[in-house]
């Protein structure tokens, strides 16, 4: 009885397994060395790999062929700046990294291309200033970072430029 127990759940079991690939190949994007596609043929991944490791620029693109995200690597780890595109192509972000850590300013875009939000960063924590802007360039908010908490007086500003309120913050904590 266990014998004939073993054999149904390894027939079960292999028919399983064959239905799930096949139906995960039936689904499955192409791919050619570096480069990935959409089921449609249009190229979704394009990897920048030096024996195996990611090296260089690797972008994903919208299914219309437009670039969606550009990294760069440097022996597998984020290095320099990442960018986030709309479908329309103008910078949607610009992150900057060092050794696979956010460092320096990041900055967030409108789709009108002023920027949205300006953050500084040191270790991959907020460190310095983080503004959030209208779209008119004035700064709507902002906000004073110490090691990734918020430590200062954070502002909020009316589209004019008139200073409307503060908020004192201590280690993160509202005071």
């Amino acid at each position: 009885m266990n014998i004939r127990r073993s054999h149904l759940l390894r027939f079960f079991g292999v028919n399983l397994l064959i239905l799930v690939a096949g139906t995960v190949m039936a689904y499955a994007q192409r791919s050619d060395g570096n480069k990935v596609y959409y089921e449609s043929g249009q190229l979704h991944y394009e990897y920048g790999l030096e024996r195996a490791v990611l090296q260089g620029v690797t972008k994903e693109y919208f299914r219309d062929g437009k670039v969606r995200f550009e990294w760069n690597y440097s022996e597998g780890v984020l290095q320099g700046i990442t960018k986030e595109y709309y479908t329309d192509g103008k910078v949607k972000a610009e992150w900057s990294y060092a050794d696979g850590e956010l460092e320096g300013t990041s900055i967030i875009f409108y789709p009108s291309g002023q920027k949205k939000y300006e953050m500084d960063y040191r270790q991959g924590a907020k460190n310095g200033w983080t503004r959030e802007y209208y779209e008119n360039g004035q700064v709507k908010n902002e906000w004073p970072f110490q090691n990734g908490k918020v430590d200062g007086v954070v502002k909020g500003f009316s589209e004019t430029g008139e200073p409307v309120a503060e908020w004192r913050y201590v280690n993160g904590q509202l005071k």
